[in-house]
């Protein structure tokens, strides 16, 4: 790893790794980049949200060029395989490299979006690169909710062009996202004691999962809809009490893994391989590890007999997946929902539902389905952390500007897009409405999972186009 280090933005990027900088444990992190600013006397700006503004003066040259924004994000996606022992809380990222790619051990690696942020830092640092009057921002909680960037007010920022380095692909840029919203359906949890019926844990896991916005297209299986499909079956046969049940973990993360305690009578290892073998056959080709353990459980109490009903019905009915695809960019996905989470305690079992959509109006159609489908299975629906899309803008001036200065470096043509996922220039837009804003960065696989990579020879590519880019603002 150290042989990387010639190259500034691998040795940031390897220290920003060192912080502990899971969303809403940002803290350490934004004190970093706060005294990083201070100790090279640059202005910086902490916001309550621990959000982090630095402006660097132009070099000489620049000094009437337009202010120019890089945004990024310092939080990261906390996800591990089930045998590492990492704690996301106080250890490192423990990282590697496998020839052209910089991977973590075990766990996501934090290239989202931690190599904007050393891109940026090693701009800062510098005093022989080019550039323009310079407004970093750094958010926290992007992939939370972008709460960040929700916090920004618009007296702390002055960019007139936002350059975005939170894109996953290199050559891809980026001019327009979806938007989002967050829906959540709870059960008030009618509780029965043990009715003496043999009791199991099924638990679903060896899904690819990924990132909602990203992959969402590809069809992976969901550990949650599929664990419902699985017991919908088995309730087919007998009656199936559930005892508890629970999955996913990030709101963004198709889920990988998927638990239910739940009593049956009959045949039930039967059953729940005959449903398994038929998902199996589905899933083969896009998820070839998906895999099911049925083992003796044990509870206490349990769920009453209606409201498992109730609960797996729902479940199996909620939809996940595309829902619509866009008529103004052929192959972009307009609308989707993702089936995030459900949790429980002693009281309440929560289903947590993400919504994307690059319309507005489809958007909250979507969430009124929603509503309406959790009232009659008797679940209490509540909607919000609404977010904006970013409107494509194929007039934008920044267009001819990336398609020559990627064309000259690279002799190959830019592909400039709108993306399904959400980014902070949604939100940006509200309080920079006068700002052009594009997306781009290096090349990563995987994000959001133990699998992420990012790629070494694309990030060399991205941080020459930057400085180039950078320098046509004269």
């Amino acid at each position: 790893m150290e042989k990387l280090f010639d190259k500034p933005y691998f040795y940031w990027f390897h220290a920003l790794n060192q912080i502990p900088r899971g969303s809403y444990n940002e803290e350490a992190v934004s004190n970093f980049l706060k005294k990083f600013a201070e100790d090279r006397q640059l202005e910086v700006i902490q916001d309550e949200a621990k959000n982090i503004i630095i402006h660097k003066p132009a070099t000489p040259g620049f000094e009437n060029s337009p202010w120019v924004t890089l945004q990024g994000h310092m939080d990261m996606v906390c996800e591990k395989l089930p045998d590492s022992d990492h704690d996301f809380s106080k250890d490192p990222i423990d990282m590697r490299v496998d020839g052209d790619w910089i991977k973590a051990n075990k766990t996501t690696l934090g290239a989202d979006d931690g190599i904007a942020v050393a891109y940026a830092l090693s701009i800062l640092d510098a005093k022989d690169i080019p550039h323009p009057n310079l407004e970093v921002i750094i958010t926290t909680a992007e992939e939370t909710g972008m709460d960040g960037a929700q916090a920004l007010k618009a007296e702390h920022v002055k960019g007139e062009f936002l350059l975005n380095l939170d894109s996953e692909e290199e050559g891809i840029f980026t001019l327009g996202c979806a938007g989002g919203a967050d829906f959540h359906a709870s059960f008030e949890l009618e509780r029965a004691a043990a009715t003496g019926k043999p009791v199991y844990e099924l638990e679903i896991s060896g899904l690819k999962g990924g990132h909602s916005g990203q992959v969402i297209h590809e069809g992976r299986g969901n550990a949650i809809k599929l664990l419902a499909r699985i017991l919908h079956q088995v309730q087919a046969e007998q009656p199936v009490q559930l005892a508890r049940l629970t999955g996913g973990s990030k709101h963004n993360a198709i889920p990988t893994q998927a638990q239910a305690i739940f009593s049956a009578e009959g045949d039930v290892e039967a059953a729940v391989k005959a449903a398994f073998d038929e998902i199996q056959a589905e899933f083969h080709i896009i998820d070839p590890d998906l895999t099911y353990k049925l083992s003796k459980g044990q509870a206490d109490t349990f769920i009453s007999m209606a409201q498992s009903k109730q609960i797996l019905d729902y479940l199996f009915v909620i939809p996940h997946g595309v829902q619509s695809m866009s008529h103004a960019m052929p192959g972009l996905v307009q609308t989707s929902l993702n089936v995030a989470i459900v949790s429980q305690d002693d009281k309440k079992l929560d289903l947590q539902v993400s919504i994307r959509s690059a319309i507005n109006s489809s958007k909250l159609e979507l969430v009124d389905r929603l509503v309406t489908e959790a009232h009659y299975f008797g679940a209490k629906p509540e909607a919000g952390g609404q977010y904006p899309a970013w409107e494509f803008n194929p007039e934008s001036p920044f267009i001819d500007k990336v398609q020559k200065i990627y064309h000259d470096l690279y002799h190959e043509e830019a592909n400039i897009t709108a993306i399904h996922a959400g980014l902070e220039c949604g939100l940006l837009k509200n309080i920079m409405p006068n700002t052009e804003m594009i997306s781009f960065g290096p090349s990563m696989e995987d994000i959001h999972t133990p699998r992420e990579r990012l790629s070494i020879s694309s990030t060399n590519r991205v941080w020459d186009f930057l400085l180039k880019l950078l320098a046509s603002f004269k």
